[in-house]
């Protein structure tokens, strides 16, 4: 080979054989796949960036804009509050059913956005004498004085004229007011009946706190 050309063992391509190998060990040492790799990644074509971007996001978007957003990001937490069944009711009404009551406590640092109140009231007439039903909730919170929280006034549970048949229904109502960490929440069924004849009443209910961080 001419005097000044270059050989394949020169200096520089000696270390650069030498990484290389080096890489390869390393490579074959962790376990990874360069094919499965490959396949997965690709080669930083348009569709692979713009896979990534779907997936990562803008990476221009600002940090302070990140963290604001997970800031204003809302959870949801359950509290529940267990089946009771209440003794049999005969009367016309209107009448109270028993109280229920729940102490939460909030997850630490979080404020409330709201609390949402589920309560379930199933009926099962005793007698054979039909019955329409009426329900609505009073609530107050830390002894405060309760207060009408869901009276719809137009849903009605009505059973025929058979004994042990039933009905059921599901309010959902706004109960934030009375929904404080640290406090007692009370809250009751009212029940108005159109004969003076036994209802059984069963309810279960769950106060859902939503709340940021």
């Amino acid at each position: 080979m001419p005097e000044g050309c270059g050989d394949a063992t020169s200096p520089n391509q000696q270390l650069i054989l030498a990484n290389i190998a080096a890489l390869n060990a390393l490579i074959a040492a962790s376990g990874i796949n360069l094919a499965a790799l490959q396949a997965d990644v690709g080669d930083a074509s348009t569709s692979t960036l713009l896979s990534l971007y779907g997936i990562l996001g803008n990476p221009g978007t600002s940090f302070t804009a990140q963290v604001a957003r997970l800031l204003n990001a809302q959870y949801t937490r359950p509290y529940v509050i267990e089946e009771v069944e209440f003794d049999h009711i005969a009367a016309v009404g209107p009448t109270n059913l028993s109280t229920l009551s729940i102490t939460p406590t909030f997850p630490t640092g979080a404020t409330k956005v709201k609390a949402y109140l589920v309560a379930s009231l199933h009926v099962s007439n005793q007698t054979a004498n039909a019955q329409d039903i009426t329900p609505s909730i009073s609530a107050q919170v830390n002894g405060g004085g309760f207060n009408s929280i869901w009276a719809p006034g137009d849903i009605v549970i009505s059973v025929p004229a058979t004994q042990y048949t039933s009905g059921m229904i599901i309010a959902e109502c706004d109960i934030s007011a009375y929904f404080v960490s640290g406090q007692a929440t009370d809250l009751y069924f009212i029940v108005t009946q159109t004969s003076a004849n036994a209802v059984h009443y069963t309810s279960q209910s769950t106060i859902f706190l939503v709340y940021t961080l």
